[in-house]
């Protein structure tokens, strides 16, 4: 218990709410940001904009204990939900905001702020699903109509029937908008990194076959050279001593080109990233020029 209380605080957090049914899935949106690097905590954010359940009663006039008991019971669903939509799997992720939408739809004739449970449920309708604009627009389409025949049969003021589906399309599509640029920028980090696997993998096979053409030729000449100096051995002692010079010159020459290529191996993944440090920086419309330091 007192090493848990060492932790970072964001990481006590994630274990408390993973004991209770909120372990962040491998393939969902708060695992996808941080293996992007961007904290997952950031989406919660959002939730201050739920400050609506809790202003709309003085627009009716004033509070009440029916408001009271209703938001005691229905918020911490809808924030559960909320949670979920960023933790659970992407295949099940789009099922919480319509239970948001449902919320809203058995409140809303004694509980006008759950038209905000509406508002988030077709904001982030389709979260789950790969930026799809059509989909995410036949989700709330669904949700409207249910919402606008509900709002005119309760006897809601026309002012909330026409501008609640209008607010929520209008910031609905913004966010897909944003989803599918964030999706783009994840496509062309993968690119960059298969451009930098790429150019290594290349840069080493042509160091290989390098190797293979050096290190055949020049065994095979040292071997010549050794071979002809064993049999000059016994009848001409100084010309089997210049082969044998011969074959350690041979052999030292192949050990530096040798030493050169492990550099170059080492030097491939340096060319590697700034293939991809040049192809980050073309897509932002910025030219690299680069080459060789100065010797």
């Amino acid at each position: 218990m007192h090493a848990e209380a060492q932790l970072p605080l964001t990481t006590r957090a994630a274990r408390f709410f993973a004991r209770h049914g909120f372990a962040v899935a491998p393939d969902s949106i708060a695992a996808e940001a941080r293996r992007m690097g961007r904290s997952p905590w950031k989406e919660g954010v959002h939730l201050l904009w739920s400050f609506w359940v809790f202003v709309t009663p003085m627009m009716g006039g004033r509070y009440s204990w029916k408001w009271l008991v209703l938001t005691l019971v229905s918020y911490p669903v809808f924030v559960a939900l909320y949670a979920k939509v960023f933790v659970a799997p992407r295949r099940e992720a789009n099922r919480y905001p319509v239970g948001m939408a449902l919320l809203c739809f058995v409140l809303m004739p004694w509980y006008p702020s759950a038209i905000s449970y509406y508002v988030f449920g077709c904001v982030m309708a389709n979260a789950g699903r790969r930026a799809q604009f059509l989909a995410w627009f036949w989700h709330w389409l669904a949700f409207t109509a249910v919402f606008v025949a509900l709002a005119t049969w309760i006897g809601y003021p026309w002012q909330v029937t026409v501008w609640m589906p209008i607010m929520t399309v209008i910031i609905g599509a913004i966010v897909n908008v944003e989803r599918s640029s964030e999706q783009k920028d994840v496509a062309l980090r993968l690119s960059q990194d298969e451009v930098r696997r790429l150019a290594a993998t290349a840069e080493r096979e042509r160091i290989g076959r390098d190797l293979h053409d050096l290190l055949g030729h020049t065994l095979s000449l040292i071997t010549l050279k050794l071979e002809l100096a064993r049999k000059l051995h016994e009848r001409d002692p100084p010309n089997s001593l210049r082969e044998l010079e011969e074959a350690e010159r041979v052999a030292r020459h192949a050990l530096a080109e040798v030493r050169s290529a492990v550099t170059g191996i080492r030097n491939a993944d340096l060319a590697a990233e700034l293939a991809s440090a040049r192809l980050l920086l073309e897509s932002s419309r910025v030219h690299l020029e680069y080459g060789a330091p100065p010797t």
